[in-house]
């Protein structure tokens, strides 16, 4: 039980840092990341901002909102 909660905190901390890279990485950006996050909801968290815009490049947006 001990390594299970450790393993979720471990998980919680590795995505509140990707979160913070992201919105760093992104500010310039910020518009975009608003639009995506508006049309994608929550998946935008979870996936990197650049590939939306990689499967938007390629028109595959629409994979994304299965995931």
């Amino acid at each position: 039980m001990d390594s299970q909660n450790e393993l979720s905190a471990i998980t919680k901390n590795l995505f509140l840092h990707r979160i913070f890279l992201q919105k760093n990485l992104f500010k310039a950006s910020s518009f975009k990341k608003f639009h995506s996050i508006h049309h994608h909801g929550l998946v935008s968290h979870f996936v990197p901002f650049w590939i939306f815009a990689f499967l938007r490049e390629f028109g595959l947006g629409f994979v994304v909102g299965f995931l």
